[in-house]
């Protein structure tokens, strides 16, 4: 069988051609990095579960007329999506302060915010810059329409994300959301899972998510693991 035409590839996963104008297969790889790319880790079988997660995750929030990109599974480490016309931003939703936040207005790490925060980073290679609405505007990084559904879009998906993980005894700390056009609407994109959300245990504050690759491939990998197995539960 013929090796599929890689269309992108980056740190954790790699998007190729289906055959179809309207759909991309996206795989994800077994190597996770850090926000700011600083730190790299392994293990065998980390795409899969990254995979798995994002569309448990994607079929849920489209159970509740959330749009995202998501199609189908595709293998075990593959999702098919629709294909996008990404837009430059990363938005940014904290639900629980953590150290840069809890740096910036000297909060107590760990404190859980009375109202989640949503910031905007322009997407470019090395760290994201955060930038405001005028920013965004004033550099065509999106319209005014686009800065109010993507800020309705992740509200409501926030919401019920935390539900989800509340019932299954855990705490989304926060998540960075990405979106693309396809028809002229505005959906979520890109994924949705440990690589790209902190999520903790909600009693022991344990972090299940790509933070703890900063204790040892070994914790990384169960930590990654057993959040597998209660999301997918």
């Amino acid at each position: 069988m013929a090796k599929a035409e890689r269309i992108a590839e980056g740190a954790t996963k790699c998007l190729s051609a289906d055959g179809e104008a309207n759909s991309v297969l996206m795989e994800f790889a077994d190597t996770v990095q850090t926000p700011t790319g600083r730190r790299k880790a392994t293990f065998e079988g980390k795409g899969g579960i990254c995979a798995q997660v994002c569309a448990k995750v994607f079929q849920y929030l489209d159970g509740y007329n959330i749009p995202t990109h998501f199609m189908d599974v595709a293998g075990a480490n593959c999702l098919r999506v629709k294909r996008l016309e990404m837009v430059p931003l990363i938005l940014h939703i904290r639900n629980v302060a953590t150290a840069d936040l809890s740096e910036r207005f000297d909060i107590p790490e760990g404190t859980i915010l009375d109202y989640p925060v949503l910031e905007f980073y322009r997407k470019q290679s090395g760290t994201p810059v955060m930038v405001n609405d005028s920013h965004c505007l004033a550099f065509q990084l999106a319209t005014l329409e686009e800065i109010r559904a993507m800020h309705r879009l992740a509200s409501k998906a926030n919401a019920i994300l935390r539900s989800f993980f509340d019932r299954r005894s855990l705490l989304l700390v926060d998540l960075r959301l990405e979106f693309g056009k396809v028809g002229g609407q505005l959906i979520i994109g890109d994924e949705i899972s440990p690589d790209t959300c902190r999520i903790w245990d909600r009693k022991t504050r344990k972090k299940l998510d790509f933070d703890s690759q900063k204790q040892g491939t070994a914790v990384f990998e169960e930590s990654y693991r057993h959040l597998e197995e209660r999301v997918l539960a």
